[in-house]
C-alpha cells in the first residue's frame, strides 16, 4: 500500500493498493479521503517492476524495473499509468 499526500495541493489523501489478478495484470484499489470511498481498476498491465520498492514522488508513484530499464508509473491525480 502506497499513501500519496502532498500538503501544498490539497488536505485530502489517496491511498493505492496494488493485488496481482495474473501473472500479467494486477488490480489497483484506491481510497480517496476526499469522496471518502474505494475504487477499482482491474487489468493494468504488469511491468517487471519491484512494487515494494514504490516512490510517490511530484503526484505520481514510481517502482523500479526489476530486469530492464523500463520503471512503472502511476500518476495518483489522472488515476492512469
Amino acid at each position: 500500500m502506497f499513501l500519496a499526500y502532498d500538503p501544498s495541493e490539497s488536505i485530502a489523501y489517496k491511498v493505492v493498493a496494488i493485488s496481482f489478478l495474473r501473472r500479467s495484470q494486477i488490480f489497483v484499489n484506491m481510497y480517496s479521503s476526499e469522496s471518502k470511498s474505494w475504487k477499482g481498476m482491474e487489468g493494468v498491465p504488469l511491468g517487471d517492476v519491484c512494487f515494494n520498492l514504490g516512490v510517490y514522488f511530484d503526484g505520481s508513484i514510481l517502482w523500479p524495473a526489476l530486469t530492464s530499464e523500463e520503471s512503472q508509473c502511476f500518476n495518483v491525480s489522472s488515476e492512469v499509468f
